[in-house]
């Protein structure tokens, strides 16, 4: 293996075979190609973190359940293959169902049960218990608590403050859209479009408010913690960095990528922290947090949407996924202005904060005007209508998925249902939150 120091050298390397040949990552044929990723928590009732852990070990090992070891002792991650939505959502469904569904067999015979919230509520946010399985697991989180540049940080709202350090995301799950795009100049298209209709749907999707405070759990007040929790514990920039407006590596940058060659040079400002030359590139990739990334398989380029929250089921996984993407084939399609980037990032900061009880920045006409959360996403979603029914995507079996859509609307985002189901108590039993996750669904025994 080569010395720490040429890991620059050798992503430098591997940006210039890439923008020497764009042609190689022209997609050959029409297909919408996509393929997902969702990560779910593991819960033992009496069962430490280590405990939950051997047992997610041995699920691994013995059983075919396609699981994916993830930073946190209690957690995992499973995918589908690659689909062509030309051919069909139905076979995208089956496959994510499939998946999930050997997850469950396998966490119900280890003693098990399976958490489908963005935040598992017994995993703490400080002091997590990180898989031993990767090096990486033990050096990034570390480095980042040595070099972050807050000496407390904390989440939460309504007098709520809970400790996190860079051990928080152990506790934190997402649902990954992989999307392949049709060049290099598509990708950084449809990255920027993604990072514009992101606050819809985590303002809708939301999955993340309750966490592990003490020995309780607390209500953060919030509608999606995880993102905040991120920034706040693994922020690392210098005062020069600041002085240059560089944006931290994850969430939204600072401004709209330009193009290819400024996408790398962003993802490659901050410290690689891993030593593998040969994987460079992959390394860059993997550390850049942002709520959209590209990413290279081969010779496809991916834009991969990294902003949702793990959802209660597979089918409002499939639903907010195909929101995401008629929302982003209307804007292609009617070549759409870029809503400004710092009004992306108030849209971002409500949705995180408040949910579709906020308010949002649209386009209207020449201008901007602020609406609803209601309003947005009625708005957006006659967009995200258009774009399915615009596409290749079979409109019979989509439709049904923008109805359900339409009732989220009025039943609100998970975090929404959670809090009612505990009836709005800022703070509750491990026990009594539990009980409430399974009355919902949401633990899956």
């Amino acid at each position: 293996m080569k010395p720490h120091g040429d890991m620059k050298a050798a992503f430098e390397d591997r940006v210039e075979q890439i923008l020497g040949d764009p042609e190689r990552f022209v997609a050959k044929d029409g297909g919408i190609v996509v393929g997902l990723e969702s990560e779910v928590g593991f819960f033992g009732s009496g069962m430490t973190e280590e405990e939950i852990h051997e047992r997610r070990k041995g699920m691994i090992e013995s059983l075919d359940t396609g699981l994916d070891i993830e930073l946190g002792g209690c957690q995992g991650e499973f995918r589908t293959e690659p689909h062509d939505l030309s051919l069909g959502v139905n076979p995208l469904l089956e496959d994510l169902k499939n998946g999930d569904s050997k997850v469950r067999t396998a966490a119900q015979r280890a003693g098990l049960s399976v958490v489908r919230a963005g935040v598992n509520p017994i995993v703490p946010l400080v002091k997590a218990f990180r898989s031993p399985e990767k090096e990486k697991y033990r050096l990034v989180p570390d480095f980042n608590d040595a070099h972050r540049n807050t000496a407390h940080p904390f989440v939460g709202i309504r007098g709520v403050r809970v400790p996190v350090d860079a051990s928080c995301v152990s506790a934190f799950q997402a649902f990954h859209v992989n999307l392949r795009a049709r060049s290099l100049t598509d990708a950084v298209e449809r990255m920027n479009r993604s990072l514009m209709i992101s606050p819809a749907l985590v303002a809708l999707g939301g999955n993340a408010r309750f966490v592990k405070h003490g020995s309780v759990v607390a209500d953060t007040g919030m509608n999606d913690i995880r993102m905040l929790a991120w920034q706040r514990s693994h922020d690392t920039r210098t005062k020069g960095e600041f002085a240059r407006g560089w944006s931290w590596r994850g969430g939204l940058p600072e401004s709209y990528i330009k193009d290819m060659r400024d996408y790398f040079e962003r993802i490659s400002r901050h410290a690689f922290i891993l030593d593998d030359p040969d994987h460079a590139l992959e390394i860059a990739t993997g550390l850049a947090w942002l709520d959209a990334r590209i990413k290279f398989i081969k010779s496809n380029v991916i834009v991969e949407l990294r902003s949702l929250p793990t959802q209660p089921t597979v089918e409002e996984e499939i639903a907010l996924f195909l929101f995401y993407l008629g929302r982003l084939f209307s804007g292609e399609m009617r070549q759409e202005r870029l809503l400004p980037i710092g009004l992306v990032r108030a849209n971002r900061n409500v949705a995180m904060h408040e949910g579709l009880s906020g308010s949002y920045w649209m386009w209207e006409g020449d201008g901007v005007r602020l609406v609803s959360g209601t309003e947005m996403i009625e708005r957006e979603l006659v967009l995200a209508e258009w774009g399915v029914q615009s596409s290749a995507i079979p409109w019979n079996e989509a439709e049904p998925y923008f109805i359900s859509l339409r009732e989220r609307v009025l039943d609100g985002s998970p975090s929404d249902r959670l809090s009612r189901a505990l009836s709005g108590k800022s703070i509750v039993e491990p026990d009594e939150m539990m009980h409430a996750l399974q009355n919902i669904g949401m633990l899956i025994s």
